[in-house]
């Protein structure tokens, strides 16, 4: 009778292990497809006109994210594994299970590729989503759009805020000149730039052309996409208290310098009455 054959706890681990699925290391050319650029890319594939009205959950930002490009109305499409989903949606008024629909397009944006695919665990930068408020480079963002609206002091374009916001805002850019006409202040601080008669949005790449012999009146905010970050809730909030911070680092930053000018001040008039 042969024994039967002996085999060793090192040999049977590492059998086990080769069965383990193998952790993916992103290649060159995977590396390339979540840069900004490649980003914008795909970003720029998804028109209203084929991804008309859809929840914020599957919204353009966070499918570009998660490497899909709209090929066409209501379907996308991954650029790595090819894997196509179709995301037409019943009616939210005549539907009982639209929110159980929604639910399974937002879990495909992740479990619609395949098996192997890298997007499933390598998503872009969640920054590229995300307010530029939240950034630490925001102050640079806002004086790069201050810049692009140099020269146009011809735009007769105001903007149209609710509130007392804009004012106490234009009241605190007021303490710091900046290379812009102060009508323009608003769009610069809420994600527009200028370029030959177009504001320019770099999140939800919208445009609106400013090239009319007339007046226009125009929402910074609500001029964006309604899924950009820049027309959601409370940024006019949030970017007052950005705006008091940065001029209370400046004025504490100036405050030695003001302290010396009035003491150099009162030695002066000391010495007059000496």
């Amino acid at each position: 009778m042969c024994s039967p054959q002996r085999v060793s706890l090192d040999s049977a681990f590492a059998e086990e292990a080769c069965l383990l699925p193998k952790p993916h290391v992103l290649k060159s050319g995977e590396i390339s497809l979540r840069s900004k650029t490649s980003f914008v890319r795909r970003l720029r594939s998804f028109t209203t006109a084929n991804w008309f009205s859809k929840p914020m959950v599957i919204n353009p930002l966070a499918c570009a994210r998660l490497g899909w490009e709209n090929i066409d109305a209501d379907v996308i499409k991954c650029v790595s594994c090819g894997s196509i989903v179709c995301a037409v949606l019943p009616s939210p008024a005549s539907s009982n299970y639209y929110g159980e629909c929604v639910d399974r397009l937002h879990s495909q944006l992740t479990e619609g590729h395949v098996r192997h695919c890298s997007w499933r665990s390598f998503a872009c930068p969640a920054s590229f989503m995300e307010c530029p408020l939240d950034s630490p480079d925001f102050r640079d963002m806002f004086l790069r759009n201050c810049q692009s609206f140099t020269g146009a002091q011809h735009l007769d374009v105001r903007a149209l805020l609710q509130g007392d916001l804009l004012d106490d805002m234009i009241v605190l850019l007021r303490q710091d000149p900046l290379p812009v006409e102060e009508h323009c202040l608003p769009f610069a601080l809420l994600g527009w730039s200028y370029l030959s008669g177009v504001l320019c949005c770099e999140r939800c790449l919208r445009q609106v052309s400013l090239l009319s012999s007339v007046t226009l009146n125009v929402d910074p905010i609500a001029a964006h996409a309604y899924w950009c970050p820049w027309s959601q809730a409370g940024v006019l909030v949030r970017l007052k208290s950005i705006l008091e911070r940065w001029w209370s680092k400046k004025a504490r930053k100036d405050l030695p310098l003001q302290v010396s000018m009035a003491r150099r001040a009162l030695s002066d008039a000391c010495a007059k009455h000496s």
